[in-house]
């Protein structure tokens, strides 16, 4: 799949030889087969009852229950400011700049400010997804959607 100018999709890897113990220990998708199982995806959505459901909800509504924030790295305290922020709290600065995926972006890591942004077209957009749905709809949908087929 294409998207945004580059290529999406799952490879599957080299085959090697593995060692009989290690193949007992790894999954079939750990060396070398598909990850996505040859399956139909109805028949997943049709397990979607009983304690699945009730797990499965659970984990979406709960995902789904974060707030979406929006921050921006300000790279000097005089930077002029697009769209309206305010200050984060010494913790949540603490936790930006603490958290291993995000203290290696150039964002953070050149930041002299970190300031949560409080407007901007982007939270906009996953406020009112379109006319149908809005952010939390969306995310439970797609945390469902992934915990029941991974697709």
């Amino acid at each position: 799949m294409r998207l945004f100018g580059y290529e999406f999709g799952i490879k599957k890897a080299p085959k090697t030889r593995t060692n009989k113990l290690i193949s007992k220990l790894l999954w079939d998708w750990a060396y070398g087969s598909n990850l996505r199982p040859e399956g139909d995806f109805g028949a997943f959505m049709k397990a979607y009852r009983g304690w699945v459901y009730v797990a499965a909800s659970k984990n979406a509504t709960s995902a789904a229950s974060v707030p979406l924030k929006l921050y921006v790295g300000k790279p000097s305290s005089n930077t002029i400011k697009s769209h309206p922020t305010k200050k984060i709290t010494k913790e949540q600065d603490v936790f930006l700049r603490g958290n291993p995926s995000l203290a290696s972006l150039p964002q953070v890591r050149k930041a002299v400010e970190i300031e949560e942004v409080l407007d901007h077209p982007i939270l906009t957009l996953m406020r009112n997804v379109n006319q149908f749905m809005n952010y939390f709809s969306l995310f439970e949908l797609t945390n469902l959607y992934e915990e029941l087929c991974g697709n």
